[in-house]
């Protein structure tokens, strides 16, 4: 199997390959599958005439019993893919030509195939216009079971093809192979159901690429172990493997990565609420933004719900203080239908009046809630309007960190493990 190297002129990256003999059917079958990725990778305005065209060409050569000399001469061009580390445009492009063919021969929906099926039929008037008023009748909204059989098989071959070679010695096989593994899960339907013996061979393929020493290879088998995660087995091997990078992996971006795709279950709530102490900022940026996006307030116990809001609107960092902003009017009082008192009601005043007022003071800073007490029945007065008020009138004076800090209890007990060993600047209290 040759491996073409960079190429100087017209930034095309890959040589796919010509063919000598013409006259054979499998010549003729490498022949249109290397003009597809040839014209795919210098331009991605092709693509989605090129996924039709593949679709097609994949189900007439599983009819006609070619379907292996097809695999190989996609598998090859996948070859030729894999030996490039570097971000060059070409190679990008052939990858995500990839990733946009799989994501449409995975779909199961009707639609899904209307273009490959009007490709056909455009190939089909091209080859004898006799032709076309007997195509015409043909239903474009269903895809029989055998061309869906004929996709799947294809997505095991070319999943099986990548397992292989991810455990290469070469630094740009390993790399690519893992991203090109990625895209494919990522493609598929939320509803895919694996073999028992792929569904293992990726496991125990993408946990080893999970402990490689590259750090981009790492990151990128984060992508693959998200959609590998069973989060209904409390000792799920990929879930602990996601825990242990988010703990101990020594680059940041990696551990943003982890955060950003594990799931958010009763076991891990903890895990991402401790996130937002970690020592780099793009991680804690990250874990505010997951609880913000994916954790409902009112799971989150109540003394950890406001050591979080207190640490965030403390924060020494602006930006991830406007994230915890954001996630406290955007999402928090949002999901309770703009009502502060409702709001406040989740807070607790009586216990926690110092992060009440901090939380206060952020939503009036956003010019929100000014005149609300006009709606005041003056009577029926309780702990949520007084502080409401007091934190509204001009006398009022932010409370200090260390006045903050002492005015609760500590609501997680251990430190907060750090990524090299020790115990972070702050916790939560």
């Amino acid at each position: 199997m040759g491996v073409a190297t960079k190429s100087k002129s017209k930034k095309k990256v890959i040589s796919v390959g010509e063919s000598n003999d013409r006259n054979t059917i499998k010549d003729d079958i490498r022949k249109r599958i290397f003009s597809i990725f040839n014209d795919c990778q210098n331009t991605m305005t092709v693509h989605r005439r090129a996924v039709g065209m593949m679709t097609t060409l994949l189900h007439r050569c599983d009819v006609s019993g070619q379907s292996d000399q097809f695999n190989s001469t996609v598998l090859s061009v996948v070859d030729r893919v894999l030996v490039h580390y570097n971000k060059d445009l070409p190679v990008e492009r052939i990858c995500r030509f990839i990733s946009q063919w799989i994501a449409a021969i995975s779909v199961r929906n009707l639609n899904g195939n209307n273009e490959q099926q009007e490709v056909e039929e455009d190939d089909e008037r091209e080859q004898d216009s006799s032709q076309t008023n007997g195509n015409s009748s043909k239903s474009k909204d269903s895809i029989s079971p055998e061309m869906i059989q004929c996709q799947e098989n294809f997505i095991v071959t070319l999943l099986k093809f990548l397992v292989g070679r991810s455990s290469s010695h070469e630094k740009s096989v390993r790399f690519r192979s893992t991203l090109l593994i990625a895209d494919t899960l990522n493609a598929l339907c939320e509803d895919y159901e694996f073999d028992n013996q792929l569904w293992a061979q990726l496991t125990n393929s993408i946990m080893m690429k999970s402990f490689d020493r590259l750090g981009g290879i790492r990151r990128q088998s984060i992508h693959c172990l998200a959609r590998l995660q069973d989060h209904s087995d409390p000792d799920d091997q990929v879930t602990n493997r996601l825990i242990e990078m988010i703990y101990h992996d020594p680059i940041p971006e990696i551990r943003q990565t982890a955060v950003t795709h594990l799931v958010i279950t009763k076991r891990t709530l903890k895990i991402i609420l401790e996130r937002t102490l970690d020592q780099n900022v793009q991680v804690r940026k990250e874990a505010f933004n997951s609880i913000a996006t994916k954790i409902d307030m009112k799971v989150i116990p109540l003394t950890l719900r406001m050591g979080l809001l207190k640490n965030g609107l403390q924060e020494s960092d602006p930006t991830v203080k406007e994230i915890c902003s954001s996630m406290l009017i955007n999402h928090w009082l949002k999901s309770l239908d703009d009502n502060l008192f409702k709001l406040l009601h989740y807070f607790k005043v009586e216990m926690f009046e110092k992060e009440t007022e901090l939380a206060l003071l952020n939503i009036f800073q956003h010019g929100m809630f000014l005149d609300h007490y006009h709606q005041f029945e003056w009577q029926a007065m309780n702990n949520n309007h007084a502080i409401y008020l007091h934190v509204l009138s001009p006398s009022f004076v932010e409370p200090s960190s260390a006045e903050c800090k002492s005015s609760t209890t500590r609501s997680i007990e251990q430190p907060s493990r750090s990524t090299n060993g020790e115990a972070n600047r702050w916790q939560y209290r």
